[in-house]
């Protein structure tokens, strides 16, 4: 008699490596010295989730864009240092969106531009759902919070950007900036 196989585990965010980095690395060590890292497009701090976030964006960005099409967002915690200091922090979580740059590298089980309803069945069921947008936005991108701290967003159609890391399970200043971020710097669609 044969034992029932169990489902695998959920994929947790901390066991990704993207591009040569893991959440838990400190920002400073493991990313910024580093092709395409070494001037952001911009960086927001916010008060209310005490976080620091790092933006690339591939377009309308002044300082240099980031390659493939690719947005990448780092957020950090935000402990008052200034200076060199403030980017000795460990990566809490990380976002992406639009473009290539991650597919090969990362062993991320989804991609943007996948069919929407692909998430879901990679990452687990869906334990949070919500709309992110803000007034003057051209669409309403859906939220979803899968299992081990992974996060999927989609227009309805497509997978048009990912979160791995603690986030929200409502539309906050982090996902406002996310979204602002998303929308301004040309990765819309």
């Amino acid at each position: 008699m044969s034992r029932p196989t169990r489902p695998p585990e959920p994929e947790v965010a901390v066991d990704f490596e993207f591009d040569g980095f893991q959440l838990g690395d400190v920002f400073a060590e493991s990313v910024k010295g580093r092709v395409p890292y070494g001037s952001p497009c911009e960086t927001a701090l916010l008060k209310k989730s005490k976080r620091r976030l790092i933006m690339y964006g591939p377009s309308r960005c002044a300082r240099a864009r980031f390659p493939e099409g690719t947005g990448a967002v780092f957020f950090l915690p935000a402990t008052g240092s200034r200076g060199a200091a403030r980017d000795e922090e460990p990566i809490v979580a990380f976002a992406w969106f639009g473009g290539s740059w991650f597919t090969n590298r990362s062993e991320f089980p989804v991609y943007i531009g996948d069919p929407d309803t692909s998430a879901s069945p990679k990452l687990g069921a869906p334990r949070h759902i919500f709309e992110l947008y803000r007034p003057s936005s051209p669409r309403t991108l859906i939220v979803r919070g899968h299992p081990g701290d992974i996060w999927s967003l989609s227009d309805g159609i497509a997978l048009v950007g990912f979160v791995a890391g603690p986030m929200p399970d409502k539309p906050d200043e982090q996902w406002q900036t996310l979204l602002r971020f998303y929308e301004r710097h040309g990765v819309a669609r």
